[in-house]
């Protein structure tokens, strides 16, 4: 399983566990060697970890001794300290990337930035909701269809698409999706819009689920979100 698991994602959530010794940890099926160097880099260029002990605010230093001991990147295995944004990631279900775009939208001065971002968050957690093909066109009902009915189930499976992003075509559909309450019509929404029902709801269901921790946020994702400004400035 672990193979299949994005490596950052890991590393932070282990860092933020208190686990030190990433690199020395008994994994069952243990990551390259590579891969988890490639994650460290990564969750450092993200702003989740600080290189040394005297990397980061004070309050990372502070809470050194809660979250590692802080001791220098790459030094006995230990992937570094974890930042306040860090903390924030990790509190977040879904990768560091995604995670990390949520907490810079989230100080964004933009009107609907954040909710641009987490309805993109979503679309790109899980697969593709559109399905390929014509085939749903060859069964009996779709060939009592007139020329203009089908012309119409046309348009709008290509409704939501973005000319250059998936992940935006596939953040537009869930848009509409939720905004369809009844369970009977959103199962019309996707058969028109030939979309997976089931995809859909689940990336409605982890949406739903990021903008009530982002409405209310628990302090480490507030303490992040602030944190990430000086970051990216």
């Amino acid at each position: 399983a672990i193979l299949s698991v994005p490596v950052e994602g890991v590393v932070l959530q282990m860092r933020a566990m208190g686990i030190d010794r990433v690199m020395r940890f008994p994994f069952i099926s243990p990551p390259d060697p590579i891969s988890l160097a490639t994650a460290q880099k990564t969750l450092t260029i993200l702003g989740a970890l600080a290189p040394s002990r005297g990397a980061g605010s004070a309050e990372d230093r502070s809470n050194s001794g809660q979250w590692g001991h802080g001791g220098a990147m790459g030094d006995g295995d230990d992937v570094g300290v974890l930042t306040a944004t860090g903390r924030a990631m990790a509190a977040l279900p879904i990768s560091p990337r995604h995670s990390r775009m949520l907490l810079a939208a989230a100080e964004s001065p933009v009107r609907g930035c954040l909710a641009a971002a987490v309805a993109t968050a979503a679309a790109l957690s899980v697969d593709s909701p559109f399905l390929r093909g014509e085939s749903g066109e060859r069964d009996t009902a779709a060939a009592e269809m007139t020329a203009e009915e089908k012309q119409r189930r046309r348009k709008l499976a290509h409704r939501f698409h973005h000319p250059h992003s998936d992940a935006l075509s596939s953040a537009r559909a869930l848009v509409a999706y939720d905004g369809v309450r009844d369970p009977r019509l959103a199962e019309i929404f996707c058969a028109e819009h030939r979309l997976h029902g089931r995809t859909m709801r689940e990336m409605s269901d982890l949406r739903r689920q990021l903008l009530r921790i982002l409405a209310d946020p628990p302090p480490c994702v507030a303490a992040g979100a602030a944190a990430s400004t000086a970051f990216l400035s």
